[in-house]
């Protein structure tokens, strides 16, 4: 079981100051990586938490810590995971959480899903991907993440590239007819060493 979770805090807070204190919350988990959201973020909170096999009531306890404002938890199933060849040691963790609009027709659901896991193979900056959907009661539905080796490769080729703004982002796109995403967004990236995404 896979959790990701925007976490909210008190101005000036670090993640040195919060790190320890999240840990033993989560004490029980086999992974986890808290990274504080660079400049740019939207949406999000000031840190993304990933974690594998946490416990649940223990993720809901984060706001407990006193420096914690707000936790928002998606808990999630990998549909499809990858890597460009083997690259392991990445700087820039991003996690973009959306909503599918409710009545939307599953077989433009799938061929959303299929578009967004065909942008690795025009985009070469994405060195490993992982889109999931949701599992949990949350307010969104899928998790699309991804790791590059800098942050060029986001905010450069990524954002930049004719296939995401021609042909995924029409899916954003509340004026374009083939538009299934709600305009409620969170696009948060951190920094990170090593890897998250086990393909």
């Amino acid at each position: 079981m896979r959790t990701t979770t925007q976490i909210w805090t008190q101005e000036g807070v670090t993640q040195e100051s919060i790190q320890a204190e999240i840990a033993d919350k989560l004490s029980g988990a086999d992974f986890l990586h808290l990274g504080q959201n660079i400049e740019g973020t939207v949406g999000g909170g000031n840190f993304t938490l990933d974690a594998a096999n946490a416990d649940l009531n223990a993720l809901q306890s984060l706001q407990d810590i006193a420096a914690v404002t707000e936790a928002d938890t998606a808990t999630y199933e990998w549909l499809e995971t990858g890597a460009r060849g083997d690259n392991t040691d990445n700087t820039i963790w991003r996690t973009l959480l959306l909503t599918v609009k409710d009545g939307t027709d599953q077989r433009a659901v799938e061929q959303f899903e299929h578009d967004l896991l065909q942008m690795p193979t025009h985009i070469q900056t994405i060195n490993k991907w992982g889109l999931a959907r949701v599992i949990s009661d949350s307010r969104w539905t899928h998790v699309w993440q991804q790791e590059y080796a800098d942050i060029t490769g986001l905010v450069g080729e990524y954002l930049s590239h004719p296939y995401h703004w021609a042909w995924v982002d029409t899916y954003f796109d509340m004026e374009n007819p083939r538009h299934i995403v709600e305009p409620s967004i969170a696009h948060c990236f951190c920094p990170l060493s090593g890897t998250i995404i086990k393909s």
